[in-house]
């Protein structure tokens, strides 16, 4: 019975790779429709930033033309009033003489200088102490132990089916995968030898409710389910069987492993 469970964990382990490659089939196709329609939208972006930059160049070109325009006017200004200025200081002889010749006193213009701005000094830095990490302790207790053990409750007395998930139906690893997905919010694998490595490895004497039991070798398991307390554990037994509570003394599992 041991080797036909382990045969049937098995070809679970290739059903679960077999789904995972249609799974990436239709994420390959999704993506490639999702590229050409990506590459759609970036010419029709790339041709709306090529008008854009039309209309800009234009309109620089334009503005480039007023302003050389305005700097001609300005220069034709200048040139006139210049020549204004040039009529203006021409004066006779007689003027020379019925007027005094003042001085020019040239102003020389200065700008205030700005004050010279401090440089604040900064203050010398406090040296922070800084407090040593403690070194993780191995198999800590499981966080979510209780909510684990409230959902799998909830589930007793519904059938054994081989291959079922959920919620309506169970087989081991699928009832142990369901309930953590449920209360922990965590994927700890599809089938028995995935969810040995869903944490860490303990022995039965360290078990705590919540904690994942195991039946067989490790790397070739072909039965668990989660420890309650009390020597006791709950799982999806068999075919014509329901989920139920039963005593590690009838059936004892070989190792348990903590999900943190």
């Amino acid at each position: 019975m041991q080797e036909t469970a382990v045969t049937l964990e098995a070809k679970k382990g290739e059903l679960e790779d077999q789904e995972l490659a249609q799974q990436a089939t239709i994420s390959q196709i999704s993506a490639e429709k999702a590229t050409e329609e990506s590459k759609k939208e970036q010419y029709l972006a790339e041709q709306k930033a090529a008008e854009q930059k039309r209309e800009e160049q234009q309109k620089a070109i334009e503005a480039a033309k007023a302003e050389q325009k305005a700097q001609e006017n300005q220069k034709k200004q200048e040139q006139a009033a210049g020549k204004i200025d040039k009529q203006e200081t021409i004066v006779t002889p007689n003027d020379i003489n019925q007027n005094e010749t003042k001085p020019i006193v040239e102003v020389e213009e200065t700008t205030p200088s700005e004050p010279e701005q401090s440089t604040p000094t900064p203050a010398p830095s406090t040296p922070v102490a800084t407090t040593p990490t403690p070194a993780p302790t191995p198999a800590a207790p499981s966080a979510n132990g209780n909510a684990v053990i409230s959902e799998a409750y909830k589930h007793i007395g519904k059938p054994y089916v081989w291959g079922a998930k959920g919620p309506e139906s169970f087989d081991c690893s699928g009832f142990t995968s369901y309930v953590f997905r449920q209360a922990a919010g965590k994927e700890i694998g599809g089938w028995t030898v995935p969810q040995e490595s869903a944490g860490t490895q303990i022995s039965l004497s360290e078990l705590q409710p919540g904690d994942l039991v195991f039946w067989g070798s490790r790397g070739a398991t072909y039965h668990v389910g989660i420890y309650v307390g009390g020597g006791q554990y709950i799982h999806a037994p068999q075919p014509g069987e329901t989920v139920k509570v039963t005593s590690m003394s009838y059936y004892s599992p070989d190792f348990g492993v903590r999900v943190n």
